[in-house]
């Protein structure tokens, strides 16, 4: 017969053992006995888990019985090396969706791998640059990881309670678990998007960046006789590269092959602003023509810039502003890196847009994230163009993006550089400058043997 799940094994009962049987009923908590004349006690049944092979007591043991019902209940035994009740019930937490929670000791381990992976990736990063920007996503992740742990360690120290304060640690092992996940998570992403910008320089998680990506769009372009809007770009008229080089002060008779037909020009300034003029008669003169005007600045809000461009056309020309606001397009390389949490600066932005009409672009941080607005700034363009017709020639600006060595490197910027400016030549009708203040002299030297035309306004200052 089974009782509990407890198989025993029975024998018939002797006349001395219905004796004790009857005298055990009458004073303790004995169960009923069985038809073959077996009794069992209550402290034999609640020893559920054991096996045990009954056999008829002797009349000694019949006593001995009975003695122990009339005593109180043994307690059933604990495995010692079993887990403990909160143990379980966490580990259970998730068993009817299919899953178990982890102990909070296995969060806590999990955590503190994070953590020495975290210090050895970015210790490894700021080995070869300045990273200010990686070391404040880091903060992010610390976030999550040190409450991660102090739950985790609250879920430990009470998990050996009973009642309501085990549902406490319960619900402390749970949130370090979330918090865990969350940290994992961010820092996938912010692995991925450390990649894009070491590996691909630019500030973006899309997709499309990605070489595979790039070999698929290429593939099928290869075979398609029609070319991209982007690639097929209009050469600048004659009269306004006559402009150009008048405003740089080139003479057409002894120009060099180089500025025969200038894609690029370099500008050196002493003090800040101390080039609105001339960047304003540039943007003017491709406006005049109906061409766009793309402006980025990382030394100050460009609504400081639009403000005197907006004066000056309105001064110098006939030109209602109306007709050509669409045609600016302002990248905002400042806020985001030195404008912290002034709120000035957005309503320098809502300014920009309600009272001047012209399309804005934030730069993300470090170089990476310059080359991304401008390539952001370039689509908002082709968003306006006429379907079926070129590229019209533009004007591209990048002022005192210098200003960002001071939270990058230099070595970062002298790659910003050598990247841009060829290939904006490459791209043909793009006409880009460049215009530095307080530049070391030899980052100038870098910067003026990519561009076409070179003007130096003011000192240079030596390098150290």
């Amino acid at each position: 017969m089974a009782v509990a799940g407890v198989p025993i094994a029975q024998t018939a009962a002797s006349p001395a053992q219905g004796a004790s049987n009857a005298g055990q009923g009458a004073g303790s908590l004995a169960a009923p006995s069985s038809p073959t004349g077996l009794t069992i006690s209550q402290s034999g049944v609640a020893a559920a888990g054991v096996s045990m092979a009954q056999t008829a007591p002797s009349p000694a043991q019949g006593a001995s019985i009975a003695v122990q019902g009339a005593g109180s209940p043994s307690a059933p035994p604990s495995s010692p090396t079993g887990p403990t009740n909160s143990q379980t019930s966490m580990a259970t937490v998730g068993a009817p969706l299919g899953f178990y929670v982890p102990q909070p000791k296995d969060t806590l381990t999990a955590t503190g791998l994070l953590l020495a992976f975290l210090i050895g990736f970015y210790t490894l990063i700021g080995r070869d640059r300045k990273s200010p920007y990686l070391t404040n996503r880091l903060f992010q992740i610390l976030l999550f990881c040190v409450p991660a742990v102090i739950l985790s360690l609250f879920a430990q120290m009470l998990e050996a309670s009973q009642g309501w304060i085990e549902l406490i640690a319960k619900g402390f092992g749970l949130l370090a678990l979330i918090c865990l996940i969350a940290a994992l998570v961010l820092t996938l992403w912010r692995v991925y998007k450390i990649y894009m910008r070491f590996a691909l320089f630019v500030d973006s998680a899309h997709p499309k960046h990605l070489s595979w990506y790039r070999f698929i769009k290429h593939f099928f372009r290869r075979g398609s006789d029609n070319k991209p809007w982007e690639w097929a770009g209009i050469p600048l008229s004659k009269d306004l590269r006559l402009e150009i080089k008048k405003i740089f002060g080139v003479d057409e008779a002894s120009a060099e092959v180089s500025t025969e037909l200038p894609t690029s020009a370099a500008i050196s300034v002493a003090r800040h602003g101390q080039a609105n003029l001339v960047l304003a008669e540039l943007a003017t003169a491709f406006l005049q023509e109906k061409k766009p005007v793309q402006y980025m600045t990382a030394s100050r809000h460009p609504l400081e810039f639009i403000k005197y461009l907006h004066d000056h056309i309105k001064s110098k020309t006939q030109i209602e502003w109306q007709e050509i606001q669409s045609k600016i397009v302002v990248a905002d390389a400042y806020t985001r890196h030195f404008g912290y949490a002034d709120s000035i600066y957005r309503q320098a932005t809502s300014a920009l847009k309600r009272d001047f009409g012209v399309q804005h672009v934030t730069a993300g941080e470090s170089f990476a994230g310059l080359h991304t607005a401008s390539s952001e700034a370039f689509n908002k363009i082709k968003g306006q163009a006429q379907k079926g017709k070129g590229r019209e020639p533009m004007l591209v600006i990048y002022e005192d993006c210098y200003a960002l060595a001071d939270l990058e490197s230099r070595e970062q910027y002298r790659v910003f550089v050598r990247h841009v400016v060829p290939s904006e030549r490459m791209w043909q009708a793009m006409f880009t400058v460049f215009i530095e203040t307080a530049q070391e002299k030899s980052d100038w030297e870098l910067l003026a043997s990519y561009c076409d035309l070179t003007q130096v306004v003011g000192k240079v200052e030596k390098s150290k």
